[in-house]
Protein backbone atom coordinates (compact mmCIF):
# COMPACT_ATOMS: atom_id res chain seq x y z
CA UNK A 1 0.00 0.00 0.00
CA UNK A 2 1.47 3.34 -1.10
CA UNK A 3 0.15 6.80 0.18
CA UNK A 4 1.02 9.09 2.77
CA UNK A 5 0.83 9.04 6.60
CA UNK A 6 0.93 10.99 9.90
CA UNK A 7 3.08 10.36 12.64
CA UNK A 8 1.57 11.76 15.78
CA UNK A 9 3.73 12.36 18.71
CA UNK A 10 3.38 13.34 22.22
CA UNK A 11 6.29 15.30 24.25
CA UNK A 12 5.61 15.62 27.63
CA UNK A 13 8.30 17.81 29.25
CA UNK A 14 11.17 19.91 26.74
CA UNK A 15 13.62 17.49 25.12
CA UNK A 16 16.71 17.69 22.96
CA UNK A 17 16.94 15.18 20.64
CA UNK A 18 18.90 14.10 17.47
CA UNK A 19 16.93 14.53 13.98
CA UNK A 20 18.77 13.00 10.98
CA UNK A 21 20.75 15.89 9.34
CA UNK A 22 19.42 18.59 11.08
CA UNK A 23 21.20 17.76 14.32
CA UNK A 24 20.15 18.51 17.94
CA UNK A 25 16.79 19.86 17.98
CA UNK A 26 14.69 20.92 21.27
CA UNK A 27 11.01 20.26 21.30
CA UNK A 28 8.84 22.22 24.27
CA UNK A 29 6.27 20.07 25.70
CA UNK A 30 3.27 19.47 23.50
CA UNK A 31 1.69 17.54 20.61
CA UNK A 32 3.41 17.31 17.32
CA UNK A 33 2.67 15.46 13.77
CA UNK A 34 5.20 14.57 11.29
CA UNK A 35 3.78 14.39 7.71
CA UNK A 36 5.56 11.71 5.14
CA UNK A 37 5.53 10.22 1.87
CA UNK A 38 4.97 6.42 1.49
CA UNK A 39 6.14 5.88 -2.25
CA UNK A 40 8.83 4.36 -1.54
CA UNK A 41 9.79 0.56 -2.09
CA UNK A 42 7.58 -1.36 0.84
CA UNK A 43 4.99 1.86 0.84
CA UNK A 44 3.41 2.50 4.06
CA UNK A 45 4.35 -0.93 6.04
CA UNK A 46 7.59 0.05 5.45
CA UNK A 47 7.55 3.72 6.89
CA UNK A 48 5.50 2.53 10.09
CA UNK A 49 8.25 0.04 10.75
CA UNK A 50 11.24 2.62 10.55
CA UNK A 51 9.57 4.65 12.68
Amino acid sequence: MRGVYVLVVAVERPVKIRVGSLGIVGFAAGTYAYVGSARGPGGIEARVRRH
